[in-house]
């Protein structure tokens, strides 16, 4: 068993699994267009019968290239998040096809987290006022059913999300010019916290995985990636995309990173957890 967690290629080979995994797996990544539902996961249960296909350049090839042929075809309605598994899985293909695959490929692995998370703080602190004043999240509490839960445990009511769905519908069929929200002092001050914390935390992983020198801060992005993890993906279990990050974080470990590769691998189990586990919900329950 610890030679799982002995060689870095080893979080290589995890991590493909991992990949082909959530593609069986994953309607939101496969699709719900059967010109790729169809042979992406045929393709992953091929890759997953098959460690040596897994290790073969072709293979990475051609599941990329659907894959591009799904973003090429879906590029203003695709989630971003799909955007960074189809070049997770070109970066396969590159790492086998120009050999040294273990460098190249954690190289590309670190590169797509930083990149992700610096053009993510990019974005959300610097070209986007209603982020950072707290409104985005507390509008997305406010409205969004999947948050009604954590809604409800930072002080807004059954009768408050009701008010608020029912002021978007007489917006959206023109009824109404503008939706008028309950302003909820306690949701307003968790929600700006949690906006504060979301820039911090990004904008320190941009940092940590792009940062060139091996030193302090680069030895903390592993740390930093899997606290972000455990905390975000509580409140908002996106399972793929967890599990999208937590592969590129396996692949890019060290030879002597053995107890972070089994961190991460325990990390995708606990997201799994996560997102069949209505936590939140029953929390919500026991205090209310």
């Amino acid at each position: 068993m610890r030679d799982l967690f002995r060689d870095s290629s080893r979080g290589i080979q995890t991590a493909q699994v991992a990949t082909l995994a959530i593609l069986l797996l994953s309607d939101w990544l496969a699709g719900d267009q059967v010109i790729f539902s169809v042979p992406l996961r045929a393709l992953a249960l091929l890759g997953l019968l098959s460690l040596r296909l897994q290790n073969q350049a072709f293979y990475w090839w051609l599941l990329s290239a659907v894959l591009s042929y799904k973003t090429y075809t879906n590029w203003w309605s695709q989630d971003n998040h799909q955007f960074v598994f189809n070049l997770w899985c070109i970066s396969l293909a590159l790492g086998y096809s120009l050999g040294h695959f273990k460098e190249v490929i954690a190289k590309n692995a670190k590169a797509l987290i930083g990149l992700s998370f610096a053009f993510a703080t990019l974005w959300k602190v610097f070209l986007s006022p209603d982020f950072m004043n707290g409104d985005y999240f507390y509008f997305t509490f406010m409205t969004d059913i999947r948050f009604q839960d954590e809604a409800m445990i930072l002080g807004a009511t059954a009768n408050d999300l009701g008010n608020n769905t029912s002021e978007l519908y007489h917006v959206r069929n023109g009824a109404k010019e503008a939706a008028i929200f309950s302003y909820i002092p306690s949701l307003h001050w968790a929600t700006l916290g949690v906006t504060w914390w979301t820039a911090l935390i990004e904008g320190l992983l941009a940092l940590v995985f792009l940062w060139p020198r091996k030193n302090t801060l680069y030895r903390m992005r592993n740390a930093v990636l899997l606290v972000f993890a455990w905390t975000t993906y509580l409140a908002a279990p996106v399972m793929t995309f967890g599990w999208t990050l937590i592969t590129l974080g396996l692949a890019q470990t060290e030879e002597d990173e053995e107890r972070t590769r089994l961190l991460y691998i325990l990390t995708l189990v606990l997201l799994f957890i996560y997102a069949k586990v209505p936590m939140t919900k029953w929390l919500a329950e026991a205090l209310l």
